[in-house]
């Protein structure tokens, strides 16, 4: 039984291992099995746009162009896209927490509201999540991206407007 603690072998690379087996005879058998770790898709990017708006207001376009799958270039490829639910982006993976946007799915962009971002300007950190056929993933650098709320009209009706406006887009 041969076992390799979480997180040992890198992607991307091959390793090889000297099993040697001896049965009740004492005969001995050696073979050299070669494993090549699967490599997570690469190459793209993410794109944001706008990157200033308003929380559930506007539309914000996300797009993901260029991952690809370095082993199989025509393998499927899911697309995730998530923001953080803190500021602290750069702080680590214990740290920080990130939210879904949308399930896993081979669509390389979506459109989609956003909530309100963090602190007066209203910041958010959006990220893509990719995924190959096989499991390995990665994710993109995230973008920053400026959600604040609007001030709700002061008159009933202008408020009506406004959330009509709002369950219309």
């Amino acid at each position: 039984k041969v076992i390799i603690a979480p997180n040992m072998l890198q992607s991307g690379y091959s390793y090889g291992f000297s099993l040697t087996f001896a049965d009740s005879c004492g005969r001995a058998t050696s073979f050299l099995p070669i494993i090549r770790m699967n490599s997570p898709p690469s190459g793209g990017h993410l794109i944001v746009t706008p990157t200033v708006g308003f929380a559930l207001e506007t539309l914000f376009q996300l797009a993901a162009p260029g991952w690809a799958d370095p082993e199989i270039p025509e393998s499927t490829i899911t697309y995730q896209f998530v923001y953080y639910e803190n500021r602290l982006a750069n702080s680590g993976a214990s740290t920080r927490k990130l939210v879904q946007i949308n399930l896993p799915t081979e669509m390389t962009s979506c459109v989609t509201h956003l909530p309100e971002g963090f602190g007066e300007d209203g910041l958010l950190h959006v990220s893509v999540v990719v995924s190959d056929e096989s499991g390995a993933t990665d994710e993109s650098a995230f973008q920053t991206v400026y959600v604040i709320s609007r001030e709700l009209p002061k008159s009933g009706s202008a408020q009506e407007a406004h959330y009509e406006r709002i369950i219309k887009d």
